[in-house]
C-alpha cells in the first residue's frame, strides 16, 4: 500500500492565557474538558543515587550524582506545571483534571462525568 508523505510534524507552539487566540470562543456553548495524564513516575520523581536522564527527543542528557537531592525542587516545579495547566484551561474556559496511569481509567472518566454534569446544571 502506497502511503502519503506526512512531511515533518512540528512541535505546537505554546500558546498563552492572555494571548487573544486564547481568549477566542472555541465552539458554540460547548464545554471541553483537560485530563492531564501522567506516569507517576513523573509526579513523585522516585529515583535515587547516580542516574543519567536523557531527552528522547534531543539526545541531551544529564547525570545527577545524587538524585534525591533534586526530588524536592522536582517536585515545586511539576505542581507549578500542573497549576499553570490549571490556570490555562480556566483562561479557555474548560476544567482540568490530573489522572495518574497506576489508577484505573475509570476513576479519569468518573471524574470527566462529575464535570460535564455540573456544566449542564449550569445552562
Amino acid at each position: 500500500l502506497d502511503r502519503p508523505a506526512l512531511g515533518r510534524c512540528r512541535r505546537p507552539r505554546r500558546v498563552h492565557a492572555d494571548e487573544p487566540a486564547a481568549r477566542r470562543p472555541l465552539g458554540l456553548r460547548r464545554h471541553r474538558h483537560l485530563v492531564h495524564i501522567v506516569d507517576p513516575v513523573e509526579q513523585i520523581f522516585p529515583y535515587a543515587g547516580r542516574v543519567e536522564f536523557r531527552d528522547l527527543e534531543s539526545g541531551a542528557h544529564l547525570t545527577a550524582g545524587n538524585a534525591e537531592s533534586l526530588q524536592s525542587k522536582y517536585a515545586a516545579m511539576f505542581a507549578a506545571h500542573v497549576a499553570n495547566l490549571g490556570k490555562l484551561a480556566g483562561a479557555f474556559g474548560w476544567s482540568h483534571t490530573l489522572h495518574r496511569t497506576d489508577k484505573p481509567a475509570s476513576q479519569a472518566l468518573a471524574a470527566l462525568h462529575v464535570q460535564l454534569s455540573q456544566d449542564r446544571s449550569t445552562r
